[in-house]
């Protein structure tokens, strides 16, 4: 059996849809990997933070356990 298009110009409009929903679909695409790569980043940040107030609360830490051996 072979399928025939009775209108050739249906098919051409719907492959220009489709190429239309498919360059929307990779636009949102890259917009979802822009925002992933900035979350990322905002990730990376903050465990750089919170490595540096546990360092801090480490030192302040010991710093209160020798004055309270002083004492």
């Amino acid at each position: 059996m072979i399928w025939e298009d009775s209108s050739p110009g249906n098919s051409s409009i719907e492959v220009n849809l489709l190429k239309s929903k498919l360059e929307v679909a990779m636009f949102k695409m890259e917009n979802l990997r822009e925002s992933l790569n900035a979350v990322k980043i905002e990730r990376d940040n903050l465990k750089k933070k919170l490595e540096n107030l546990e360092s801090l609360n480490y030192f302040e830490v010991n710093k209160s356990r020798n004055l309270e051996a002083k004492v």
